[in-house]
């Protein structure tokens, strides 16, 4: 058979996603069984792979006789993709030490690589036997009875191993720049396919520069894979369809591609439970082949409930403590999605006798479903000025985006989502040409579906279509950058660039005709040339600026994996307690969450600090969280010259970690409460063994990182932080402040006065603004949004110097003056962990809220 360069690059952007679906068919049961190994791998896994690879491109159609394709695009591609491999692989991260996502898959694929098997054993009799203070769940992992589960999907894991087993942490840490790649091309293939093979280059080129793009592929995140099963499983239904075949026929090619292209699909749940959202417009297409006779929908409607299977037994068989924590999103889509399925059989079954609608026929259905596509795109690009998107749902996740907050200068609004802005996240990575194109092309792309022209076009447009709105409606995410931008890149950036590429192909062929059928001038005549070059420019221009300033040259986490393999060494051969697992050494050292007998690494531990009144030694965390992540630790900010009851130097104000086996029961620096006049203070000492602290805080640089912003310990330091919550406080919070202030003044102790205004609606931030200059040790810190007196007190005890915190009202209903009294107890007795106020009667039970108690 002659080698064509369609046909090859129709193969080669097909063979990722045959590839590494075959992989997961036969790993995954391995796993289930306990047999994923290196030899299993060999003897079952690679056979399937090379068979699948063999055999199932045999099944591709030829590109159209009238696509006359050359060689330079098969060749642009090939270099695009093997230059971003390059590139990713010499800047990959070693993202070892858990802060977020990467880590905690490393984790997962250095386990399941040395053992195979699942879920992973506590091993108590290896560190401390049934201590009760000591806790096995830790980051990413959920301990239940007496095993512990990871926490994500399967799917990634299981090919990183590949990686693991070939070339250890290095091998592993390489693999996902390798699927990156694989990622491009196969996006190459879905618009050779779609746009035609001469524009696959300049779409692949637009997606190998995306910040984005480049950002995932050089961690170990799952979206490089989800990435190349879901487009390649778009890339595989194209060519199932490309021939009709009715349902009567007999099996044959079509048919079994039609299969695998299911399978591909199902397999995206296989390595992210949120890709069941995105597979919904496929069980609406098998419905709509159906109704056409079409004989590929039940082999894709097969292959796809196959793959789904797959990911929902990794899912509620070995995640399932991580699906429980996602029921409040998950459950509704599992509705959901049953509810689209009885719709797709509902209509299906009523459409059967009648078959499809003739669209075409509504003369204004076209235009309308065009000007619908565009209004949508406007929606979008209004909502920030008309409808901000607040409510994350969770208080940790409030006081890290206002910790993002006060780092950027921005006004303080915990529970801004950002959801609104998704449409602008887009424009930072692709450029607001890319947007402005996308905008056209899928407009004009829906008219022409309308119109029944152009059904190549019908699933993917569907899927993609459908992928874009609901995740620029709701991305889901904790909304800093570039960790949001992980929300895009799976389907939605894509989409952007395909139908960018595709209206600019269109408007080139447009400008092609207009000058063919005219009497023209060589300037004119050179019109469609300028067109394309220009608007290629402009829509690889920005993303390659943005990437260039934003992500290239930079290298995350360069030195992990030597002080790893350096910590690994430190250990004896063998434990002291039996240990049956093979491979101990390694998986202690490398999979620190999972294993209670690993230690702390020596570049994050802090050091070891005797509690206060504690005659046993804090540590970190005993394995159970060795390395702090800034989005799912528990910190504290070091409350001064002394011992922090955590167990960590607080010598000098910086961020640390606070372990999951804290011997005290101190959640973090001490604290005083007022009460009322008639609650003398009381104080309380704890004995018994306490939770892990729950004071948060969560950031990803330190205050000397953030730009045109003073390192806060160049602030003098001081003892006491008062935070002064004021909501609709204007008779009263001046009189409140020159009363408290008075006190400090006189009490001998350095102090700062935190006064939040929480969004009030009156002229209360007025009132403190006016006097802020008359109270030196006075900070005013306004809300931008109403966050309650509980948030205004978390935020505020982050932002405390103070060796000790107060918190207190503004309404003058407790005798603030007393503050110093408080603070001299803690002071002066290091037993005292806390002074609190009991209220013993109430003054006056009808006082309205906000006024001053009477007598």
């Amino acid at each position: 058979m002659r080698l064509l360069p369609g046909r090859l690059l129709a193969r080669v952007t097909a063979l990722p996603a045959i590839a590494l679906s075959a992989w997961l068919l036969v790993a995954f049961p391995l796993l289930v069984l306990g047999q994923f190994t290196p030899l299993t791998g060999l003897v079952l896994g690679l056979p399937a792979v090379v068979a699948a690879c063999a055999l199932v491109p045999r099944l591709l159609p030829d590109p159209p006789d009238e696509e006359d394709v050359p060689w330079w695009p098969v060749v642009a591609v090939v270099v695009v993709t093997v230059g971003f491999a390059v590139v990713q692989i010499a800047y990959h991260a070693e993202a070892l030490v858990i802060r977020r996502d990467p880590a905690s898959y490393a984790m997962y694929t250095a386990w399941i690589a040395e053992n195979g098997f699942l879920p992973i054993p506590q091993q108590r009799e290896l560190i401390a036997g049934d201590d009760p203070a000591l806790s096995y769940q830790s980051l990413a992992h959920y301990q239940r009875d007496v095993v512990i589960w990871p926490q994500f999907m399967a799917g990634a894991p299981l090919v990183l191993a590949v990686g693991y087993w070939l070339g250890g942490l290095d091998g592993m840490l390489v693999t996902t720049p390798v699927l990156g790649a694989l990622g491009v091309l196969t996006f190459a293939g879905l618009t050779a396919r779609l746009v035609g093979a001469r524009w696959a280059p300049l779409a692949a080129l637009i997606l190998a520069v995306c910040l984005p793009q480049q950002w995932v592929s050089r961690f170990t995140y799952s979206e490089p894979l989800a990435q190349i099963l879901l487009l390649g499983g778009m890339v595989l239904a194209f060519d199932a369809l490309s021939r009709r075949r009715a349902l009567t026929d007999r099996w044959g090619g079509p048919q079994a591609l039609a299969l695998v292209a299911g399978v591909v699909f199902g397999l995206g749940v296989l390595v992210r439970i949120d890709a069941i959202r995105d597979l919904l417009p496929v069980v609406g297409f098998v419905g709509l082949l159906l109704v056409a006779r079409r004989g590929q929908a039940l082999p894709l409607l097969t292959g796809l409930g196959v793959g789904v299977g797959y990911g929902l037994v990794a899912g509620y068989g070995y995640s399932l403590p991580y699906l429980e924590y996602l029921s409040d999103s998950l459950n509704p889509l599992l509705l959901i999605s049953a509810a689209v399925l009885g719709v797709t059989v509902a209509l299906t079954a009523a459409l059967w006798r009648f078959g499809l609608p003739h669209t075409e026929r509504v003369r204004w259905l076209p235009n309308a479903m065009a000007l619908l596509a565009l209004l949508v795109m406007v929606g979008f690009a209004v909502r920030p000025l008309l409808w901000p998107d607040y409510g994350h749902g969770s208080d940790f996740t409030d006081q890290w985006v206002a910790s993002v907050q006060d780092i950027e200068g921005l006004p303080i609004e915990g529970s801004r989502t950002y959801y609104d802005m998704s449409l602008y996240w887009v424009g930072w990575y692709v450029g607001l040409s890319t947007v402005l194109f996308a905008s056209l092309g899928v407009a004009l792309v829906l008219r022409r579906l309308t119109q029944r022209r152009d059904l190549q076009w019908l699933l993917p447009a569907m899927l993609l279509v459908w992928t874009v709105s609901t995740t620029l409606l709701r991305p889901a995410i904790t909304p800093d950058h570039p960790w949001a931008s992980r929300r895009l890149i799976v389907l939605v950036i894509p989409a952007f660039v395909l139908f960018a590429v595709w209206f600019l192909a269109w408007l080139t062929r447009y400008c092609e005709n207009s000058v063919r059928h005219t009497r023209a001038t060589a300037m004119v005549r050179s019109l469609p040339v300028v067109v394309a070059a220009g608007s290629a420019v402009a829509l690889l221009g920005p993303g390659a600026v943005t990437s260039a300033s934003g992500i290239m040259g930079y290298r995350q986490d360069v030195g992990t994996v030597a002080e790893t393999e350096s910590l690994c060494a430190s250990l004896p051969p063998t434990p002291r307690s039996s240990w049956s697992t093979p491979g101990w050494r390694a998986t202690t050292c490398r999979c620190c969450a999972t294993s209670a007998a690993c230690p702390p690494p020596p570049w994050t531990t802090p050091p070891r600090r005797r509690s206060r009144g504690s005659s046993r030694p804090c540590t970190s965390g005993a394995g159970t969280r060795c390395w702090p992540p800034p989005t799912g630790n528990r910190s504290t900010r070091s409350p001064g010259p002394r011992s922090n009851p955590n167990g960590t130097s607080t010598s000098s104000p910086r961020w640390t970690p606070v372990p999951s086996w804290n011997p005290r029961p101190d959640t973090g620096p001490s604290t005083a409460a007022c009460g009322p006049p008639s609650c003398p203070p009381r104080t309380i000492r704890r004995e018994t063994p306490a939770r892990p602290s729950t004071t948060p805080l969560r950031r990803t640089m330190s205050h000397a990182d953030a730009p045109g912003r003073a390192p806060e310990h160049d602030a003098p330091p001081v003892r006491v932080t008062i935070v002064l919550p004021c909501y609709n406080e204007e008779e009263h919070v001046v009189d409140e402040i020159k009363r408290i202030c008075s006190a400090m003044d006189s009490s001998g102790y350095t102090y700062e006065l935190l006064a939040v205004d929480d969004a009030s609606t009156d002229e209360t931030l007025t009132r403190l603004r006016e006097v802020e200059g008359l109270f030196p040790h006075m900070r005013v810190v306004p809300f931008g949004h109403n966050g309650g007196a509980g948030t205004v007190r978390r935020i505020g005890s982050q932002r405390a110097r103070g060796e000790f915190v107060a918190w207190t009202d503004a309404d003058m209903s407790y005798p603030n003056e007393r503050i110093p009294e408080l603070v001299a107890m803690l002071d002066n007795d290091p037993e005292i962990d806390q002074v609190v106020g009991a209220r013993t009667q109430e003054r006056d039970r009808t006082r309205r809220s906000g006024s001053p108690p009477s007598g």
